[in-house]
């Protein structure tokens, strides 16, 4: 009925390629987001008073702000993806290594 199985090995590129994809886009999304609101949303009610005191963001930052917006997005949906990518390799080699020695994880495919 139900079928075991064993992941004894994860693929290292495998998993880098599908980690940086996932978190590219995640930054990529929220990045965007940001950016709209910094630009055109009531930019002094979410700028940290902190910032107010030198001349933060009082109202909507406009276009400017949100190509710079998109722009830092952009770059770094890429560091955020080169990262974590590699961080999530790293995690899938070391699995391999205990793996090798103490057994994969188990699941059950039906």
């Amino acid at each position: 009925m139900f079928e075991e199985r064993e992941i004894k090995r994860f693929g290292i590129f495998s998993v880098f390629k599908i980690s940086f994809v996932l978190y590219f886009v995640i930054f990529l999304i929220f990045g965007i987001i940001g950016a709209v609101i910094l630009a055109f949303g009531p930019g002094g009610a979410i700028v940290p008073p902190v910032y107010q005191q030198f001349g933060g963001l009082p109202t909507g930052g406009g276009a400017t702000t949100f190509a710079i917006g998109v722009a830092a997005t952009l770059i770094g949906s890429v560091i955020y993806g080169v990262f974590g990518g590699i961080i999530l390799a790293i995690m899938a080699l070391v699995y391999n290594i205990i793996a090798s020695i103490v057994g994969g994880v188990k699941i059950r495919l039906g």
